[in-house]
């Protein structure tokens, strides 16, 4: 009886320990399934940041091509400022010569039609010679002359800087950006 009281708690024992190590097998499966879900919801967003990663890499490099590519029109267009800040102030020097240029031509006007004008001087009545007025308006003509031609050269000059001013304006394409 004693021993069949010690066998049928061995029994027992051992039915308790198979059930305990059927719960232990089962739960270890459930943690593998879990373990097996967790690893492959970490793969896919590893795969989904990777991707993420691809692209925001991609856009970088695009961006500092774009970003190179306007360094070198701003070089452009600070090269063309310099270029039209020059050609400007030769406009400037072109407009101040020939303003001179035509005040000279007004004196030496004057100075002809005085002497065209008046065989004596008015202030102080003196004679003037016709021969010294004669060689003065010839001079002052001639003088006129070689200003007039000079303008002209000026005028041709006035021009060419504007055409290159245009020129250096002239819209920068922009068909790369």
């Amino acid at each position: 009886i004693l021993l069949k009281s010690q066998v049928q708690d061995n029994l027992d024992k051992i039915a308790e320990c198979t059930n305990e190590q059927r719960l232990i097998a089962e739960k270890i499966k459930l943690l593998r399934m879990h373990l097996s879900e967790l690893k492959s919801k970490s793969d896919q967003f590893i795969k989904e940041k990777t991707v993420t990663i691809l692209d925001l890499e991609f856009k970088i490099a695009e961006l500092q091509d774009q970003r190179e590519l306007l360094k070198l029109q701003s070089n452009s267009l600070l090269e063309k400022t310099m270029g039209i800040n020059g050609l400007s102030t030769k406009l400037d020097k072109l407009k101040t010569i020939r303003a001179q240029m035509e005040a000279k031509t007004s004196i030496l006007d004057k100075e002809i039609k005085f002497f065209e004008a008046n065989s004596n001087c008015p202030t102080c009545k003196q004679k003037i010679d016709h021969k010294f007025s004669c060689d003065v308006v010839e001079n002052r003509s001639s003088d006129i002359h070689t200003i007039s031609s000079g303008l002209e050269q000026l005028s041709t000059m006035y021009q060419d800087v504007q055409r290159q001013i245009l020129f250096e304006l002239e819209p920068v394409s922009y068909t790369h950006l």
